[in-house]
């Protein structure tokens, strides 16, 4: 059965609230041990499984002198996504470049509240067309 609108929407909210402030445990208890994952940007590339996040998030941080997550709002997207809006404020470890963009994490939820595919979009349109493309497709 899938997850209502309210779930998906509470489930992304716990992520993004969780690792925003640092809590990696409470970012992981949102995820299936396989979840799938995708980013664009500087680090574009896919991910699998919770290491696979882990070194992923990793990778992504040691880039920062300080990297800030500000959830704007979550959206319910058909019967098993949700999309963040976030805005990302950040300074460069080496580059000292002060970076400010909103950007959007796409969430799929299962039967069972935990997300099995993550992705990050640097334009938050594109992450609704592909959670309603992702919709079309078998679950």
């Amino acid at each position: 059965m899938a997850p209502s609108a309210e779930v998906r929407v509470a489930v992304a909210r716990r992520g993004i609230e969780s690792y925003a402030r640092g809590d990696i445990e409470g970012t992981l208890a949102v995820m299936h041990p396989e979840i799938e994952g995708y980013a664009e940007g500087p680090n574009t590339g896919t991910f699998r499984g919770t290491d696979g996040f882990l070194g992923w998030t990793a990778e992504w941080m040691e880039a920062w002198e300080r990297f800030d997550l500000d959830l704007s709002r979550v959206e319910a997207v058909g019967e098993r996504h949700a999309v963040a809006i976030v805005d990302q404020t950040g300074l460069g470890r080496d580059s000292g470049v002060e970076v400010d963009q909103r950007v959007a994490y796409l969430f799929e939820i299962d039967g069972e509240e935990r997300c099995v595919h993550l992705a990050l979009y640097l334009d938050p349109e594109r992450a609704f067309r592909a959670a309603r493309e992702r919709e079309s497709a078998p679950g």
